[in-house]
């Protein structure tokens, strides 16, 4: 029986990233960009080949048994300590806006005992997520 405040794993594509040959990748829509990410963060975990499994397109069950997908997701042990992250990837035109980090956040809130990354090709919005901390701090 698992523990409620662990994320279950429901489902997992592509769990072996493929290597990725050329240096001009082309990153045109989302999932090029996803499978570039899990490229990145599994070559980082296994440089000393110990078989880290980084997931794309991962569904994660949070306490209350609901299902949520994150777009990348690996799990290690090291010193008798799990470490799970989630990382979302933003593939936009444009900088990522606050509320989009906030969604992220909520959906997985219940989770568990997770890390959350987000990565985003054009940067964040972080005047305006500034401004919103130092307004939150002033009252």
């Amino acid at each position: 029986m698992s523990d409620k405040r662990t994320p279950v794993i429901v489902r997992s594509e592509s769990r072996t990233p493929q290597k990725i040959e050329s240096r001009n990748y082309i990153m045109n829509d989302g999932r090029s960009f996803e499978s570039y990410v899990q490229f990145v963060f599994s070559s980082l975990l296994n440089m000393k080949d110990e078989g880290v499994v980084v997931g794309r397109n991962v569904q994660l069950v949070d306490k209350f048994g609901l299902t949520h997908r994150v777009d990348i997701f690996y799990q290690f042990e090291r010193a008798g300590i799990t470490h799970k992250v989630a990382i979302e990837c933003k593939n936009h035109g444009r900088p990522v806006e606050n509320g989009e980090v906030a969604e992220f956040y909520g959906k997985l809130c219940n989770a568990g005992a997770l890390r959350l990354a987000m990565v985003a090709r054009n940067g964040y919005q972080l005047k305006r997520l500034l401004e919103r901390a130092l307004c939150c701090l002033s009252k």
